[in-house]
């Protein structure tokens, strides 16, 4: 599937669909490949960025740069990473980008497509986010600007 989806900033676009509903119950596959995360776990009370991405990516990775970057405006949100791309490029990512050393970056395999059928994502970068209150605020295909990010939050 991700083969399939482009890869794309030219154009950001922001898709309105499900705008206000509540996040969907899912599960996600950690970066460990044992542990499972259902989004039904996920507390209310924080924002959440989910950040559907692959790893051949360029403008994928010019983006999480953007957040990395100012990664502490994003300190009391959560972000999600989700990718189909192979495991061992998903490790090397982890790696390259040091993703470890920030608590609230969790990187995830979306293993059952659900994110990507969910949400019709048609390419990547695209990014669903969520308030506090795990309600959809709005969602971005293709690169877009941290200050639109952060305020969408809801916070």
């Amino acid at each position: 599937m991700i083969g399939l989806t482009g890869c794309f900033a030219k154009e950001r676009t922001t898709t309105g669909e499900r705008v206000g509903t509540k996040m969907p119950v899912f599960s996600l596959l950690l970066s460990d490949s044992t542990t499972y995360l259902s989004t039904q776990h996920i507390p209310t009370g924080q924002p959440v960025i989910f950040f559907y991405f692959a790893t051949y990516c360029p403008y994928c990775r010019a983006q999480l740069e953007e957040i990395i970057k100012d990664i502490n405006k994003f300190k009391d949100t959560h972000i999600y990473m989700l990718t189909n791309s192979p495991y061992s490029e998903v490790k090397d990512y982890i790696k390259e980008f040091k993703l470890d050393k920030y608590p609230n970056i969790t990187m995830n395999l979306d293993y059952k497509n659900f994110f990507v059928d969910s949400f019709k994502v048609t390419g990547v970068p695209f990014m669903a986010v969520y308030n506090g209150d795990k309600k959809l605020q709005e969602t971005f295909s293709g690169k877009v600007p941290v200050k639109d990010l952060l305020n969408n939050l809801g916070n």
